[in-house]
């Protein structure tokens, strides 16, 4: 497929998901039941006019504590296990591990973190730095850490803890971002993210407004979320294929992709590597700070849609570059 084509509007049988919206409705439900502990731990970011970009507002992540939106998720997690790290084993690409990390920092022990042997060296530093006791597994991608972290887990009897846990985590950043994108008022017609495992988006797509279409990014090298939906089943898996938007690498999480089966404003929208680094060196400039390159992927999902709507909303998720 060339880059930055868009694909068609993902429209589901409704005769294939009826027990689905009572999901949807519960993953939103269980995922404000964390509030109170997502807002000791975020810093929620009011939405910003693209200067560059016409008819674009810009929700920026990067600035909540660890450096992603993944701090969302963290929160929850912790929630989850009352504060007990030494009885789970964090399963992460890189920032969900650095922001489990970052909030475990006042709890006894070390951060057990299972990363993929391609998580970019930067995240493996700031996982050290953090006191995280770091375990690599898998040649690339992130199927050999996944396949290690369930064998030590079983072995030895921990909980495997990651962005798509119990609903309430599997929900907390997409619902909580877009309670705040829609506490602003602002009408979009569109919002972009970016899809890795697909957690963000099915959170999202749990509270998406009836006027609003949601736009999936993902990479040319790794469109896990759209071959699923081609193929009607989870995509959990893939061969590895390097890309600068590193942290969305991968297949998805199968409790993700059936909440997104519900969401019959779905687009896919596949990007380039070319198109990710023009998109990052250009958000860099607006913004003033460094961003990741997944980070910067909804962003050039925008830039190169042909299909875009006159007012969006683009998320950029993280920093950690």
């Amino acid at each position: 497929m060339a880059d930055g084509r868009a694909q068609e509007v993902v429209t589901v049988d409704p005769g294939r998901i009826r027990a689905v919206p009572a999901r949807v409705r519960a993953v939103a439900r269980s995922a404000r039941s964390l509030y109170p502990d997502l807002h000791e731990c975020c810093t929620p970011s009011g939405l910003r006019p693209s200067v560059s970009a016409p008819g674009v507002w810009l929700k920026d992540e990067t600035c909540n504590p660890a450096g992603s939106f993944k701090v969302r998720s963290a929160a929850g997690a912790l929630a989850v296990l009352r504060g007990d790290m030494a009885a789970a084993i964090v399963l992460t690409s890189g920032n969900f591990g650095i922001a489990m990390a970052h909030l475990g920092r006042e709890l006894p022990g070390p951060v057990a973190v299972v990363i993929p042997r391609s998580c970019a060296a930067r995240k493996r530093e700031m996982l050290a730095a953090l006191g995280a006791r770091v375990i690599e597994a898998g040649a690339d991608g992130d199927a050999g850490a996944t396949e290690h972290a369930h064998r030590l887990g079983a072995a030895r009897g921990l909980r495997i803890i990651t962005p798509y846990g119990p609903p309430a985590v599997l929900g907390l950043a997409g619902v909580s971002i877009m309670d705040e994108i829609l506490a602003e008022g602002a009408g979009f017609e569109s919002v972009y993210a970016p899809c890795g495992g697909g957690g963000l988006l099915a959170g999202l797509a749990a509270v998406l407004p009836e006027s609003c279409e949601l736009v999936c990014v993902e990479t040319e090298n790794s469109p896990g979320m759209d071959l699923s939906f081609r193929a009607s089943a989870p995509v959990t898996a893939i061969p590895h294929r390097p890309t600068v938007a590193d942290a969305v690498e991968g297949g998805v999480d199968a409790a993700a992709y059936r909440v997104l089966r519900s969401c019959t404003r779905l687009r896919f929208l596949r990007v380039g590597e070319s198109q990710v680094r023009a998109a990052l060196e250009r958000l860099e400039a607006e913004l003033g700070h460094p961003v990741e390159g997944a980070g910067a992927l909804a962003f050039a999902g925008r830039l190169n849609d042909p299909a875009r709507r006159s007012r969006a909303c683009v998320l950029v998720t993280g920093r950690n570059a």
